[in-house]
């Protein structure tokens, strides 16, 4: 039986993918600044139709020199608008240079998202450091935490065989 992941856009189904469905996935790569406890990254989602966007972050708790740590972060959309603002959190797992990652949003425009004041949009990731300077990150951006005052839902995401 195929395995078909299912998610708020068009079906992609791995047994005979369909060139149309939109992925869900989403990477960036990080330039790390050790000195100044900085990060500026680039990344891509599918929803952007493939146009490149920033992430900024400046180092808010963890040892100095080491990329583990709390990060304060800001978010924009390809064309510079800021999307959010947050926190980054980077620990490290398994073997060196694998880092267990989650981002913690809170957009800027929440009436446009169709979310109320207050809510808070979190996305678990995997990272991997390619070099002393480098950190890659990829996630599914189907799968998240919404959380708002009083309240908290989880990913759209099914996965089922069929």
């Amino acid at each position: 039986m195929p395995v078909v992941f299912r998610s708020r856009r068009k079906t992609a189904d791995l047994s005979s993918p369909d060139p149309e469905a939109v992925s869900p996935s989403g990477v960036i790569s990080y330039e790390w600044n050790s000195q100044e406890g900085s990060l500026y990254g680039t990344f891509v989602l599918a929803l952007y139709g493939g146009e490149v966007a920033v992430e900024t972050g400046a180092k808010r708790s963890g040892s100095p020199g080491e990329l583990a740590g709390d990060y304060d972060i800001t978010t924009f959309t390809p064309t510079g608008d800021v999307f959010a603002t947050g926190t980054l959190v980077i620990v490290p797992m398994g073997s060196a240079g694998a880092f267990d990652v989650t981002f913690i949003l809170l957009p800027e425009d929440l009436a446009a998202l169709g979310y109320i004041d207050g809510t808070v949009l979190t996305y678990k990731a995997i990272g991997m450091q390619t070099s002393a300077t480098q950190l890659v990150v990829a996630w599914d951006n189907d799968v998240y935490t919404r959380t708002w005052p009083g309240c908290s839902e989880w990913g759209m995401r099914v996965v089922s065989a069929t």
